[in-house]
């Protein structure tokens, strides 16, 4: 017993070399076999850094924030070249603060003051290091053609929703500088993905109603100008799909009706609008539907003749919802500890933001638009860039549209 217990000991010490073969026993029968590779058949876990960062980068002209998490913390930390591995800049741990229900500290580590472009990663001693990120000029810009790029050839394959072309056509409404026309024929390559898409999935479009309906219009609305004879057609199969739903009301309803009083400006869709001003005034929570607030945007930016108080309404309605996510982004955001129930709910709530900056047109929410990206992006509890687990990334378009005009 002595001498077996010796002989385990020795092989302990010793390790597997590499000439030498593992020998194995089954649990199960006992019998012994010669493995030259161990067989694993679980996956080991994810080592997630504690130095939270922005996994597609950082703006050089804007704040750069990562967080720092740990059972202890140091005083500093370190900004380093992700290439030469050189310290090119160090700073104070600030808002250092003990989180009793995760039992750990947190605290920022603010290099905004560091503005060369490169692909750097975070240091600090006791809590380790983060994952590498690019800082540069055009962060978002870049993030929201990758974004576009991916989406569009969704359309291409036929693989996509009608609620991504929505929100590329959003984007490209809100923001049509950053559309590129590549072989110059003076019609953005977006649209024309799209008119594609349109005459390939007509029969597609007859099954959705008030939602069709409403995408149709705006793709009329937007493509008028390259191809009015095309746009007149869309608007016309916009017309007949709203038409089968007479009727209907909802929030697909009332997207559909502005859409198409926008791009035909018929009184008799005027009317059914003004019609659901006691609706809006009641309260603000027709927001949580989608359809209430695209319809909203389109209400509040046509040039057709329209009911000024209800317009005052939404405009209202936008505006208190937008306040109420701002003042409470911190909690909804928080690193460690946040307040929501995922990405769609953020997501969610950075339309709402972005519709608030497009409507005033100054930007007010710019710093937490970027926060939502940034826990988007990496600055969240797990250290994981949300975005790559997006089953529709279209759904991140609007928000990098929105930075990307800002620091255009």
């Amino acid at each position: 017993m002595v001498a077996m217990a010796a002989g385990i000991n020795i092989l302990l010490l010793s390790g597997c070399s590499k000439e030498e073969p593992m020998v194995s026993m089954n649990p199960v029968t006992g019998d012994t076999g010669m493995e030259q590779t161990p067989i694993v058949d679980y996956e080991l876990p994810r080592m997630r850094p504690n130095v939270l960062v922005d996994h597609h980068g950082y703006q050089i002209s804007s704040d750069k924030v990562a967080v720092v998490k740990g059972a202890a913390l140091p005083r500093g930390f370190e900004l380093l070249d992700a290439q030469s591995h050189r310290v090119v800049f160090t700073g104070i741990l600030t808002e250092v603060q003990h989180l009793q229900e995760e039992d750990c500290y947190i605290a920022y580590a603010d290099f905004s003051d560091f503005n060369e472009n490169g692909k750097y990663y975070l240091r600090c001693d006791i809590v380790g290091e983060s994952d590498r990120f690019p800082v540069n000029s055009q962060i978002y810009k870049d993030s929201f053609h990758r974004v576009l790029s991916e989406t569009e050839q969704d359309c291409k394959d036929g693989n996509i929703s009608l609620e991504a072309i929505n929100r590329m056509l959003i984007a490209y409404e809100w923001y049509p500088g950053l559309f590129e026309d590549m072989n110059g024929d003076t019609v953005p390559d977006t649209l024309k993905v799209i008119a594609d898409w349109i005459e390939k999935h007509v029969q597609e479009l007859s099954a959705e109603n008030d939602f069709s309906a409403a995408v149709l219009a705006k793709f009329s609305y937007l493509y008028q100008d390259f191809d009015r004879k095309y746009a007149n057609q869309c608007l016309q199969m916009a017309s007949n799909l709203h038409e089968q739903s007479t009727g209907s009301k909802g929030a697909d309803s009332f997207y559909a009706l502005t859409e198409l009083y926008r791009a035909s400006g018929l009184a008799e869709y005027k009317k059914q609008i003004s019609g659901q001003t006691v609706f809006f005034e009641s309260s603000n929570s027709y927001l949580e539907q989608m359809g209430y607030l695209y319809g909203s945007m389109t209400y509040m930016g046509t040039r057709q003749q329209i009911d000024v108080d209800l317009c005052n309404v939404l405009m209202t309605n936008i505006m208190d919802r937008a306040e109420e996510t701002a003042a409470l982004h911190s909690d909804t955001l928080h690193p460690l500890s946040p307040r929501n129930n995922g990405e769609q709910e953020v997501l969610k709530k950075s339309f709402e933001l972005a519709c608030a900056n497009y409507v005033t047109n100054n930007y007010q929410y710019n710093h937490v638009q970027e926060d939502f990206a940034h826990y988007l992006m990496g600055r969240n509890r797990d250290s994981l860039c949300m975005y790559e687990k997006l089953e529709d990334k279209s759904s991140c378009l609007v928000l990098l549209a929105q930075l990307a005009n800002i620091y255009n």
